[in-house]
C-alpha cells in the first residue's frame, strides 16, 4: 500500500488531468502515467512521454465497479454477472478485465481497438484523483519504452522529467506480478495476460461449468 500523499500533490494532479495534462499516480502495483481517460489529445501525450508508438492499448483505472457501466456497453448477461461477481472478489485489486468500450472512451486509448481494459485499482491515492475528477484515467505504467516500471517518485521524475506536469508521491509501490488480464468478450473468458490474479482463482470464481478461463 502507498504512503499518505499529501493533499496538496493530488489537487494539482487532479487540476493537470483535468487540463489534459499527464501526471504520475502511485499504484498497487508501480507508479503509473494518468490521464483523462475520455480525452484524445491527453492519451496523444501519455504515448509521447513514454516515447512509444500508439499501437497498443492503454489500461482504464475507474474508482468503484459500478463505473464499468460508464465505460463499456453491450455487456450481454452472463457478462454482467462475471462482472459483478468478479469485481465483488478481487476488486479493489490486481485484476484487469477487457469488455466492449463505450463510446465515451476515444478510439487513441484502445489504439482504435472496440474494448477497454477496466481496473479498480488497490490504490487510494488513484480512487481519490478518480473521484475528484470525476473520470477514469489511463493506468499505463510509468516508464520510457523498454524500461523497466517505476517504483519510486524519484525513478518517475529521472525518467520524464518535465514532459509530464506532476507527480503525486506515494513512496516506494509493491512492484511485483501485474495485474491479471481476463477478456470477457469471447465466448469463453480467456487470460490475455497471467499476473497477479492466478487462473485457478478465476475459474473458480466463475465456476466449473465451462465459464472458467
Amino acid at each position: 500500500m502507498e504512503a499518505q500523499a499529501a493533499n496538496g500533490e493530488i489537487e494539482r494532479a487532479v487540476e493537470a488531468l483535468a487540463g489534459g495534462g499527464v501526471v504520475a499516480l502511485p499504484t498497487d502495483t508501480f507508479y503509473c502515467l494518468a490521464a483523462c481517460a475520455i480525452n484524445a489529445d491527453a492519451a496523444r501525450r501519455v504515448f509521447a512521454a513514454k516515447r512509444r508508438g500508439a499501437s497498443g492499448a492503454l489500461p482504464v483505472l475507474i474508482a468503484e465497479p459500478s463505473d464499468v457501466m460508464r465505460y463499456a456497453v453491450n455487456l450481454t448477461e452472463s457478462q454482467q454477472n462475471a462482472v459483478r461477481v468478479l469485481g465483488d472478489l478481487f476488486w479493489p485489486g490486481a485484476l484487469t478485465l477487457v469488455l466492449g468500450r463505450s463510446p465515451a472512451v476515444p478510439a487513441e486509448v484502445t489504439a482504435g481497438g472496440d474494448t477497454v481494459a477496466l481496473r479498480v485499482p488497490d490504490a487510494p491515492v488513484v480512487r481519490d484523483v478518480v473521484r475528484r475528477l470525476g473520470a477514469a484515467v489511463t493506468g499505463t505504467s510509468a516508464n520510457l519504452s523498454g524500461r523497466p516500471p517505476a517504483v519510486t517518485a524519484a525513478q518517475v521524475r529521472e525518467a520524464f522529467g518535465d514532459r509530464i506536469d506532476a507527480v503525486v508521491d506515494g513512496g516506494t509501490t509493491p512492484g511485483g506480478a501485474p495485474s491479471t488480464v481476463l477478456d470477457l468478450t469471447t465466448p469463453r473468458p480467456r487470460i490475455l495476460r497471467a499476473g497477479a490474479i492466478s487462473r485457478e482463482a478465476l475459474a473458480e470464481a466463475l465456476g466449473t461449468s465451462g465459464a472458467g478461463p
